[in-house]
């Protein structure tokens, strides 16, 4: 039976896919921190940016205005970094509006 050590806990673990996930490029094959320790970690760093995620804002008239106005021209992904946004929810926003501007013509 072989032991790892947690890198943030501390605690003694066998090494295993159970205590630890997989992880190719250390040597071992696992990652240096435990399942209960990531998912932890995971929690904190999402509470922590849970107003920075991209995609969990609403958008605003201004947005919808550059992106009509820039997303043809300068393309989406270059867009979507001006608008800190992910591409594929600027890409996504980008074919509602276009959308709903056909219709009203």
């Amino acid at each position: 039976m072989e032991y790892k050590v947690c890198a943030r806990c501390k605690r003694k673990l066998e090494r295993t896919r159970e205590n630890f996930y997989k992880r190719a490029t250390n040597k071992d094959g696992f990652s240096t921190i435990c399942i209960e320790c990531k998912k932890k970690k995971d929690q904190e760093r999402r509470k922590l940016h849970k107003d920075e995620n991209l995609n969990n804002r609403n958008w605003t008239k201004e947005e919808d205005e550059y992106l009509l106005k820039y997303g043809e021209f300068d393309g989406l992904r270059s867009v979507a970094y001006g608008l800190n946004r992910s591409y594929i929810a600027t890409q996504n926003r980008h074919s509602k509006l276009r959308k709903e501007k056909e219709m009203q013509e």
